[in-house]
């Protein structure tokens, strides 16, 4: 079992979202969150001095998914979030030894 946790722009997010569903992919968590890469961005004008921000909005996709599913998932997240410019964000994969659902599991 993995989980592949994908940092996307937030306008990709109904594209890599149906692209996960024609995979097999149907239960994510989405969380709309804040980040920073090596890229600076220009901000705001303010007094006639532009200021620098450098945290973007930006969604974060987590996934469990089976490792015969691995591939397909980051290929679709990959597909469908790619513009080709700097910023298209991160996918990460990571182990998942262990998970539970909590309304089916046995309190201790």
């Amino acid at each position: 079992m993995k989980t592949v946790t994908a940092i996307i722009r937030p306008t990709k997010l109904y594209d890599v979202k149906d692209a996960l569903l024609n995979v097999g992919v149907e239960m994510m968590t989405v969380t709309h969150v804040m980040g920073c890469g090596r890229r600076k961005t220009k901000g705001n004008i303010t007094l006639g001095v532009e200021a620098e921000e450098n945290l973007l909005n930006k969604t974060r996709i987590e996934i469990m998914v089976d490792d015969h599913l691995c591939k397909k998932t980051i290929d679709a997240i990959l597909m469908k979030s790619r513009t080709g410019f700097a910023g298209d964000g991160k996918i990460f994969v990571m182990d998942a030894p262990q998970f539970m659902s909590i309304s089916t599991t046995a309190a201790p």
